[in-house]
């Protein structure tokens, strides 16, 4: 008789660990996504539920809810059970701040830092 994990998706198992449970998922363009996982499918696609985005800036960071998102699996950099203490200790340390500004501020360094790289003279 097979057994239950031989109905899932080859190489899932360490996704599977996460059902049901908080989540951050790292994506593309440093977001950060916080949320239930709910469910995935082979292609690495994943459905979190109570989905807050987060973005980090210096010392301080914004967050807004999302409620059900779909993340799709080509923009995932990492994800990992989150441990609420830690998470808690973490936003002590930092400035809450408004959405809109600190994305605004962290755009405006990563374009500083894209311009300066583009420009850099060459080593001889």
């Amino acid at each position: 008789m097979p057994s239950t994990m031989d109905a899932f998706i080859p190489g899932s198992a360490p996704i599977l660990e996460y059902i049901d449970n908080r989540i951050m998922v790292a994506v593309r363009g440093n977001t950060y996504l916080y949320g239930t996982l709910r469910s995935y499918d082979q292609y690495g696609n994943i459905v979190l539920q109570d989905t807050v985005e987060r973005v980090y800036y210096r010392q301080s960071y914004a967050e807004a809810a999302r409620g059900l998102f779909l993340v799709r699996g080509q923009v995932i950099s990492s994800m990992g059970r989150v441990d609420p203490q830690r998470e808690h200790d973490t936003h002590a340390r930092l400035q809450c701040r408004a959405f809109a500004d600190v994305e605004a501020d962290a755009d405006a360094e990563r374009q500083a830092l894209s311009d300066y790289a583009q420009n850099k003279p060459c080593a001889v």
